[in-house]
């Protein structure tokens, strides 16, 4: 790691004030590739020393963590402006629905801006927590797709993570960059040994939140009759929601490992025998391809998963597939599946080539790396 040189002009700047310097897509995949394809990248986003850096080739730039929601809304987006007209790069490539302002400020200051929507933020705003009225959840919702259609119009290019997605914004100028697995990556991580396994493991890695099936989860663990135990990696939504589930009779089950980086969490999914995406059946998340499904079956890990028809389309006969609101349910298929050796076997291999021959980051980069060439060359 090197000090950074702020000096030297800069090619692309990516922003958020939501997501860590480390995040999957933002660092790992878009960042480093675009630092491979010979570009001159800086990321301002969130560092918990605070300390300025080069990490593989990538300038990290600390922004502030505002840990009140509130305060964030209200000034992180002008903190951010400030601190990107700064940097005074070629091109500004922002993640979060939050800066959309920072966009459009930023192109009418002459820069070139792409806005890049991991999710379907409209549809995710309804289903947030802290809106407690569905009245005030509807109001937001609509008034941030009102400021979304607007924004995009004066945006270079629109990255969208699906193809659902795609669907919302102007075909000319948007493109699908699907957020999948660097597969060298994944198969260089080394295999977490020096964790003792006794018993069949079963694995969640990702938000630890009530609708992403955490809950039924530790629940469907009290249930099952065979010896076994839940991995869980990630951050806890709330203090309050992991008190809760301390309290279920399924912790004793559990070990929990706490954050963990992307490469890290690999080593850990490669000595697990089944993982788990049990998101609820909400709007947001019936059409969504979250980036562990596509790990788990790189790493070789059979996977039960919600019973969306969308995921009965795309994975098929790779997957096993229940109600993710029924912990009885998630018991029986977790039960079932370690009674199975052969059948996770065959979802392991044929999950495994699934991913491997259509679904990886190395054949979506090109796709970012061409939109760079059109804009800055």
């Amino acid at each position: 790691m090197n000090e950074l040189n702020q000096n030297k002009k800069v090619d692309i700047c990516h922003i958020s004030s939501v997501h860590y310097y480390f995040d999957s897509r933002i660092f790992y995949k878009e960042c480093r590739s675009l630092v491979e394809a010979g570009y001159r990248v800086r990321f301002i986003a969130r560092k918990e020393d605070g300390v300025p850096q080069v990490v593989e080739g990538v300038e990290i730039v600390p922004f502030p963590d505002y840990k009140n929601l509130v305060r964030r809304l209200m000034f992180a987006p002008w903190r951010m402006l400030r601190m990107a007209l700064k940097q005074n790069a070629r091109a500004y490539h922002f993640h979060d629905p939050e800066l959309l302002p920072v966009g459009v400020i930023l192109k009418l200051f002459g820069k070139k801006v792409i806005y890049d929507a991991h999710e379907d933020y409209g549809k995710q705003l309804v289903y947030k927590p802290w809106l407690k009225s569905l009245f005030l959840k509807k109001l937001i919702a609509g008034t941030y797709r009102i400021l979304e259609v607007t924004a995009v119009l004066i945006f270079n290019k629109v990255v969208v993570a699906t193809d659902d997605i795609r669907t919302r914004f102007p075909a000319r100028k948007t493109v699908t960059i699907k957020n999948v697995p660097v597969l060298k990556t994944l198969d260089e991580a080394p295999i977490k040994m020096d964790i003792e396994k006794t018993k069949p493991v079963i694995i969640y890695a990702g938000a630890l939140a009530g609708i992403r099936g955490v809950e039924e989860s530790i629940r469907a663990m009290s249930l099952i009759e065979q010896d076994a135990e839940l991995w869980l990696l990630g951050k806890w939504e709330s203090e309050d929601f992991r008190t809760k589930c301390e309290q279920l009779d399924g912790w004793r089950k559990v070990r929990y490992f706490g954050l963990k980086k992307p490469h890290e969490v690999y080593g850990y999914m490669k000595r697990a025998d089944i993982g788990l995406t049990l998101l609820h059946p909400i709007t947001n998340y019936l059409t969504s391809l979250p980036v562990k499904t596509f790990e788990y079956l790189v790493c070789g890990v059979p996977m039960i998963m919600s019973d969306f028809d969308y995921w009965h389309e795309f994975f098929g006969d790779n997957a096993v597939f229940c109600d993710p609101q029924s912990a009885e349910v998630v018991a029986e298929r977790i039960s079932s599946l370690l009674n199975n050796p052969a059948k996770r076997k065959f979802l392991c291999e044929t999950g495994s080539n699934l991913v491997r021959n259509h679904y990886v980051w190395e054949k979506e980069k090109e796709i970012l790396i061409q939109i760079y060439k059109q804009l800055l060359n």
